[in-house]
């Protein structure tokens, strides 16, 4: 089974953003800006500020291009890197049967997940839009929350479902290594700054057993957590000591 490198893709779009930023924030330069803005449409602000407004935004869009651009390709590397075998750990492909039971298994425990901190955020949304509305005599707060829960709600019931339809579209496999992870596609990774190994540990309560592995990582909101499940096929539970400890001697 061939699998390919997914990330490269990433990396071709967002060279192609980049170069249309880049594209965008020098092209006033050598057109005539000020005669093609100067009809009907802008007749308001002066053809110089607008110029500058669209140059602004295009390099920074166009910096934020770049930034992303040097991390996934960094990303594809290591990614290539796993797929040509270095630091390969695991190498597993698993029957209908055991995919299915895995699938299910994967379901269910993000269906848990996201289904408790989707109840947990939408309480404490309501007290804050009832305790604000009371407050401001404006039932407006009330209604900007109901409607964040609207959206919160789209999106953790639509990634579960995403994430199951995923699971069932084909059956999967699992790349190991002791500084990512390939599971059935998407790449994950502790290497880039302030990324970092949490936990790993070995579930084997069911059917197929389970590595349950977290890593966190810094963003702008803070400290983030990823939890993956990793399932192990029946013939290869003997290893999966050894790979653990493996694992978490390299982090």
């Amino acid at each position: 089974m061939e699998i390919k490198n997914s990330q490269w893709k990433v990396v071709r779009i967002w060279a192609w953003l980049t170069a249309v930023f880049a594209a965008v924030c020098f092209l006033p330069s050598f057109i005539d800006m000020e005669g093609m803005i100067k009809g009907d449409i802008f007749t308001v602000h002066d053809v110089n500020e607008r110029i500058t407004l669209i140059r602004f935004f295009a390099g920074f869009f166009g910096s934020f291009g770049i930034i992303a651009l040097i991390f996934y390709s960094k990303r594809a590397r290591q990614l290539d890197g796993l797929l040509k075998g270095n630091d390969v750990l695991a190498r597993w492909f698993f029957s209908t049967e055991e995919w299915l039971q895995y699938a299910e298994y994967d379901y269910q425990e993000d269906k848990s997940t996201k289904t408790t901190l989707f109840y947990v955020i939408t309480s404490l949304s309501l007290i804050i839009g009832i305790v604000l509305s009371i407050i401001s005599g404006d039932i407006l707060f009330l209604y900007i929350m109901l409607g964040l829960i609207v959206i919160l709600a789209i999106a953790a019931f639509g990634s579960i479902y995403v994430g199951r339809k995923i699971n069932l579209a084909r059956t999967g496999y699992v790349l190991i290594s002791t500084k990512s992870v390939l599971l059935n596609g998407a790449f994950h990774n502790w290497t880039s700054i302030g990324a970092r190994l949490e936990n790993v540990t070995y579930i084997d309560n069911v059917s197929p057993t389970i590595i349950a592995l977290e890593y966190s990582f810094l963003s702008s909101s803070g400290r983030q957590g990823v939890a993956i499940r990793i399932p192990v096929p029946t013939k290869e539970r003997e290893k999966v000591t050894q790979i653990i400890d493996k694992i978490r001697n390299a982090n």
